[in-house]
């Protein structure tokens, strides 16, 4: 909701529904401000109309940006699950010694990086 001061006149409202509970607003210059929705960043304006601005392969996990707004570096997670690659036959060995088995299955966690710059309006 934006209020005009000092009279407290409604100027514009939204509803907005989030789901987890990151940081999800960004403010940028000038009244626009990057909304977090999912796996997809929105760039708003003072009428609290977005639009869409990027969208990542997963979860976003930060987003920093430079002092003057201009530059911004963001990283997102993506999931994928791998299982472990068939082993050939073991060839017959001497028992010498017991070994443990170190394998396991793994989780492989994606990473990407982005820097993009940020329009104006």
């Amino acid at each position: 909701m934006i209020l005009a001061l000092p009279g407290g006149i409604v100027e514009a409202e939204a509803l907005w529904t989030v789901h987890d509970r990151w940081r999800y607003l960004w403010m940028l210059s000038d009244g626009r401000f990057l909304l977090r929705d999912g796996k997809n960043l929105e760039q708003g304006d003072a009428t609290l109309e977005v639009k869409p601005f990027l969208r990542f392969p997963g979860p976003l996990i930060w987003l920093e940006m430079d002092p003057a707004q201009q530059f911004m570096v963001t990283e997102s997670a993506s999931r994928r699950r791998t299982t472990p690659a068939k082993q050939p036959a073991p060839r017959p060995r001497r028992p010498a010694r017991k070994r443990r088995d170190r394998r396991r299955p793994t989780t492989r966690m994606g990473w990407s990086a982005s820097c993009a710059g940020i329009p104006d309006r």
